[in-house]
C-alpha cells in the first residue's frame, strides 16, 4: 500500500507430496530443460493465462506463511539468513549449524565460497543437495531463478573431529551435488 517491505516466513504446509510445475512443462516440451529457471516458469504462466491455473493444480502441496517481526526471513536454525552464505540442506545428512565450502564449477561465475547449513526444505533431499538463499528483490531474483549448477561441497570440521571420523572408517561420498 504504502512502499513499505514487510517480511514472511514459513510457517507450514499442508502435508500434500511436491510435485514440480517445471518438470510437467519440460516433459510437455513447452519449456527445454536447459531452459527451465523461476523466471521461465513466470514468463510460460503469463504468457499461458488460459492454461496456468489447470498446471499450478498438478501441484496440490501448499505452503502457509506468517509476518516476521525480523528484517529478513529465518531458517530452521531460527536465525536470519544472510544472503549468499546461507544454504538450506537435508538435515538427515548435513547438521544444520555446519559450515561447508561450496563449489560449483559450473556456475558461469565458478561459485566457490564459505557457506553455513542454516535452513531446510521439503525440496531439498539427498546427501549432496543444497539450495543457497540469495536474498530478497529483483537481484536475488534473478540470481536465484537460473540456479541449477552442480558441484560439491566439503564439511568442514575441527582436525579432533574429522581424525574421529576417519578412525572409525566412515566413508566419504563422492556423490555429485544435485
Amino acid at each position: 500500500q504504502n512502499g513499505a517491505r514487510k517480511i514472511f516466513g514459513y510457517a507450514g504446509k499442508n502435508g500434500q507430496a511436491y510435485h514440480s510445475i517445471g518438470k510437467f512443462l519440460i516433459r510437455n516440451g513447452d519449456i527445454s530443460q536447459q531452459d527451465m529457471s523461476l523466471q521461465a516458469i513466470r514468463t510460460w504462466l503469463e504468457n499461458h493465462p488460459q492454461k496456468a491455473e489447470k498446471l499450478l493444480w498438478k501441484n496440490p502441496s501448499y505452503v502457509f506463511f506468517r509476518r516476521l517481526k525480523e528484517p529478513a526471513p529465518v531458517g530452521s536454525m531460527n536465525v536470519m539468513l544472510t544472503p549468499g552464505r546461507s544454504v538450506a540442506v537435508d538435515p538427515q545428512y548435513v547438521p544444520l549449524g555446519m559450515p561447508l565450502w561450496l563449489d560449483l564449477e559450473s556456475s558461469p561465475t565458478g561459485l566457490r565460497r564459505l557457506v553455513i547449513a542454516q535452513d531446510t526444505g521439503t525440496a531439498i533431499k539427498g546427501r549432496v543437495r543444497a539450495d543457497v538463499y540469495w536474498g530478497i528483490g529483483k537481484a536475488a531474483a534473478r540470481k536465484a531463478g537460473p540456479m541449477k549448477d552442480r558441484g560439491r561441497y566439503y564439511f568442514l570440521v575441527p582436525k579432533v573431529l574429522a581424525s574421529r571420523i576417519l578412525a572409525n572408517h566412515i566413508p566419504a561420498t563422492k556423490e555429485p551435488m544435485r
